[in-house]
């Protein structure tokens, strides 16, 4: 019973992570003297640059995007992340940038675009990937790399990896898990890596114990039918269903977020859309198809979870009393079952 009415939380939870739960953050403007400050910390971090320290200038910009994230400062921050060897984490700076002096800075904003767009060029063929291939049986898996927060392969089966050695952990619900440690290098081809996912191994069953003869005189027997065990598929199912139904709010939110950057670019009525932003526009399509479709899956998990849970066999013990003779002064007498 407690675990049947912890259903009702199961879908709280699911739809706790809809799209609905996200709302605008308000945030205050810099005030001149951060702006003075923020100027500084920049002059400063361009020095270290120079200086070989990417490092600390990596710290010192940071400081500066939280105050006012320019394209520039973006520019400086992708910079020192690639000397630092950490390539995917550049490239994707580069790329917001390219898109912002593009569509928000205007034809002042077109030679750091080019910069930034080479960059990303450069870094796309040295950047090593992988693709998962996985069961044709799997519904949801996801990738975990070096101990980090777990990512789908399931919508994007390739990533990127920063040259050096890495820990993969692949996970999906009801199977065992696939662990894989890496090492690739600079302008490595794609490869692919076989993950084997076999469904976690049921416990045995419990064998009863073996019968043992009651002597005549040891009156009635009560015998307590052992409960069913408890099926873990509606959790599985459930499980699916919820995680399908958090992902498709992250794709809700990327959809959020492409509407608020061509409303910024195009103007509320969209009429005249800078060509630049084309892209955007189709992630937008792109991020709301695929969370409908894991929204509908998650609800359909969610569902047949519930449909399962109720329809299996009741755990609740029955009793029952075994015919048993006992000796009497008139004789025998027999018990019978009820």
């Amino acid at each position: 019973m407690i675990a049947r009415r912890s259903i009702p939380l199961l879908i709280a939870v699911a739809l706790a992570s809809s799209p609905m739960s996200w709302a605008p953050r308000a945030s205050a403007e810099p005030t001149a003297a951060d702006l003075s400050a923020a100027r500084k910390k920049f002059d400063r971090a361009v020095e270290l640059e120079k200086a070989g320290d990417f490092k600390a200038a990596l710290a010192l910009l940071r400081d500066v995007a939280a105050i006012k994230p320019t394209s520039q400062v973006r520019f400086h921050v992708a910079l020192c992340l690639e000397r630092l060897g950490r390539l995917v984490e550049a490239r994707e700076e580069y790329l917001r940038v390219k898109e912002e002096a593009e569509t928000k800075e205007g034809p002042e904003g077109t030679a750091l675009a080019q910069k930034a767009g080479d960059r990303v060029t450069d870094l796309d063929a040295r950047i090593p990937k992988v693709t998962f291939r996985l069961p044709e049986d799997v519904i949801s898996a996801k990738v975990s790399i070096d101990d980090g927060a777990p990512v789908s392969v399931l919508v994007s089966p390739t990533i990127r990896l920063d040259p050096g050695e890495h820990k993969l952990l692949v996970t999906s619900p009801g199977r065992r898990s696939f662990s894989r440690t890496v090492m690739v290098k600079e302008r490595d081809a794609t490869f692919t890596l076989d993950v084997a996912l076999p469904h976690a191994e049921e416990a045995p069953p419990e064998q009863p114990p073996a019968p043992t003869e009651a002597p005549v005189s040891a009156g009635p027997k009560r015998v307590v039918d052992e409960a069913p065990k408890s099926s873990a598929l509606p959790w599985i199912i459930g499980g699916v269903g919820v995680a399908s139904l958090a992902t498709a709010g992250v794709f809700y939110a990327l959809r959020d977020s492409a509407i608020h950057d061509l409303d910024a670019a195009c103007g509320a009525g969209r009429e005249s859309c800078p060509r630049a932003m084309k892209s955007t526009e189709d992630q937008g399509r792109l991020y709301t198809t695929t969370a409908n479709v894991f929204a509908g899956v998650g609800a359909a998990a969610i569902g047949t979870a519930i449909v399962v849970w109720i329809t299996q066999p009741s755990s609740k013990p029955h009793a029952t009393v075994a015919v048993a003779a006992s000796p009497s002064h008139a004789g025998f007498t027999f018990v019978a079952p009820f």
